[in-house]
């Protein structure tokens, strides 16, 4: 093949190529890339003084004189919504390693649910297998290396 005939190949599979994604893209959105591209970029921003309510019930009082950011987080976009908006957070920890992460864990741990406690927010706390930003080994994990350190963990 010469390099005229590639280079007009090329350009025919990449027309094709560019109808078929068109294509692919308006069966799934019932929309053309061209019309989302458009709404999407001349779409008014939202005053937020212009928002009621997000929910019909009261918002959560006292967030704001929380310590804990997740909390303060909560305050913020219940004054957003002038109402409530959630009483379940997500609390993200690492798992403990030894006995001093253990301890220092669980007691910084409890501090935050016994706040969280306080203002009647529920929370869903997600233990992640990192240790002070390093990830650590699943096989240790999970021939139970940690186990005695997270059970330690949990009963503090």
């Amino acid at each position: 093949m010469h390099k005229k005939e590639a280079t007009i190949f090329s350009i025919i599979f990449l027309i094709f190529a560019l109808i078929g994604v068109s294509l692919t893209f308006t069966t799934f959105s019932n929309q053309g890339m061209a019309e989302v591209i458009f709404n999407n970029y001349s779409a008014a921003t939202i005053n937020t003084d212009e928002i009621n309510n997000c929910s019909v019930n009261s918002s959560i009082e006292g967030l704001e004189q929380s310590n804990d950011k997740n909390l303060k987080a909560l305050d913020d976009f219940q004054n957003v919504c002038n109402s409530f908006v959630a009483d379940r957070l997500m609390i993200f920890t690492e798992m403990p390693i030894d006995s001093a992460s253990s301890e220092y864990l669980a007691q910084s741990l409890g501090a935050k649910l016994q706040e969280f406690a306080q203002y009647k927010v529920e929370p869903v706390v997600i233990v992640e297998p990192v240790n002070s930003g390093q990830l650590l080994n699943y096989e240790d994990i999970k021939n139970g290396r940690y186990d005695g350190f997270f059970e330690n963990f949990l009963l503090n």
